[in-house]
């Protein structure tokens, strides 16, 4: 018996396998974190405590930062990770100094 799947049939199945296999990794890797771990790290605190203003903030360093960034010759994978971990350090940097006002403390 010869079964006949047209692209809409598997374009369905394709997506809800996708979404089953992200629910899966993120799972196995959130089980993974809390099994094995248990000691605490210095740096990840400090990035927890201010995530929430590096979030805020984060956008005028990538806009920036992407913009800076448009006339070099570096590959898009090079330009990419430049901005990532440039947003990621002046943002920290950032919200870290500003959180030591205490008005901002309380907000952020």
């Amino acid at each position: 018996m010869i079964v006949v799947v047209t692209p809409m049939e598997r374009t369905i199945v394709s997506e809800i396998a996708f979404v089953v296999c992200c629910w899966a990794i993120v799972s196995g890797m959130t089980g993974f974190f809390l099994r094995f771990a248990k000691r605490r790290v210095r740096i990840f605190d400090s990035l927890s405590e201010n995530s929430y203003g590096i979030y805020i903030v984060h956008y005028v360093f990538v806009t920036w930062l992407q913009y800076l960034l448009l006339g070099s010759g570096l590959a898009p994978l090079m330009k990419g990770i430049t901005v990532f971990v440039g947003t990621l350090i002046l943002s920290w940097v950032l919200v870290a100094s500003i959180r030591h006002i205490p008005a901002v403390a309380k907000i952020i």
